[in-house]
């Protein structure tokens, strides 16, 4: 089985750092981004299976950057995650087709796990498509 690639996006270097070396550590292949400017330029080259995005980014907001994202993998499981969550914001978030929403501090177990469930389901519709075909 490939290994599964994650595109963490957060402005704040620890929560990244601490996110992505969870991520790493339980066999998950970890790109790294600081801005939507970034992810999109890593996008381009690397595509991941799943993505999880702070919130609250230098140059606009997870919203901005699902758009982009979704333009080049329109199935691409992605997590948004804030600090400043409201009830708003998250019925927003899966309105605008974010897969699943999480207040910070995160707990790395339910995030890995919520990965992992999610790129299943994705493969499980691609091997779904390609069987009808």
């Amino acid at each position: 089985m490939p290994v599964t690639r994650i595109l963490v996006v957060d402005d704040e270097p620890s929560v990244r750092g601490i996110v992505a070396q969870y991520l790493a550590a339980r066999g998950f292949e970890v790109l790294e981004a600081a801005s939507c400017g970034a992810a999109r330029e890593l996008q381009a080259t690397w595509r991941p299976d799943a993505a999880t995005i702070d919130y609250m980014l230098p140059d606009g907001n997870a919203l901005d950057l699902l758009v982009a994202l979704r333009e080049t993998d329109p199935a691409l499981p992605v997590v948004v995650m804030t600090g400043h969550a409201t009830i708003d914001l998250a019925v927003r978030a899966i309105q605008q087709g974010a897969d699943h929403f999480m207040t910070k501090p995160v707990a790395l177990g339910s995030l890995a796990a919520l990965i992992e469930r999610l790129v299943a389901a994705r493969r499980d519709r691609r091997r779904t498509r390609a069987a009808e075909v």
